[in-house]
């Protein structure tokens, strides 16, 4: 959660709102952030999914695990899942995506999930790299 514009959830009760949120946003959209599950233990892990992001008025996709699961690939086989699932069946036209500007790991999760750096800027408060990934893009990829 270091990199994360508002930081871990601090109460219980943040932890439900931040859920409450994913819920709603599920019933509104069909789909939300869901959690990931470890394969071998079935416990979770983290989360990860599209957002719709007013603030850039499209859908955001983003991802956190617990740093035991860092530097495995697992963030990036979830976002391509993701990626897959929007363009795929969800038929999202675009995502973005944003990395704080020193979460290293993250820009190159990014970039290996097929995202290309649009811009910087201040997102929620965070000085940010911006990604984007459009369906078309996307489907050369497969080509």
């Amino acid at each position: 959660m270091k990199f994360t514009p508002h930081g871990p959830d601090i109460t219980l009760e943040s932890t439900i709102t931040r859920i409450a949120g994913y819920i709603e946003h599920q019933q509104q959209y069909g789909f939300a952030k869901w959690i990931i599950i470890d394969r071998n233990t079935l416990k979770p892990i983290g989360d990860s999914g599209p957002l719709y992001f007013p603030e850039c008025q499209t859908f955001e996709l983003g991802y956190r695990l617990l740093p035991g699961f860092w530097n495995q690939g697992i963030a990036t086989e979830v976002a391509s899942a993701w990626i897959r699932y929007c363009f795929q069946v969800l038929d999202l036209k675009n995502l973005m995506a944003f990395a704080h500007t020193k979460n290293l790991a993250s820009i190159r999760v990014l970039e290996k999930s097929g995202f290309q750096f649009s811009h910087q800027e201040c997102l929620m408060g965070m000085e940010s790299r911006v990604f984007n990934i459009g369906k078309s893009e996307f489907e050369l990829s497969l080509q």
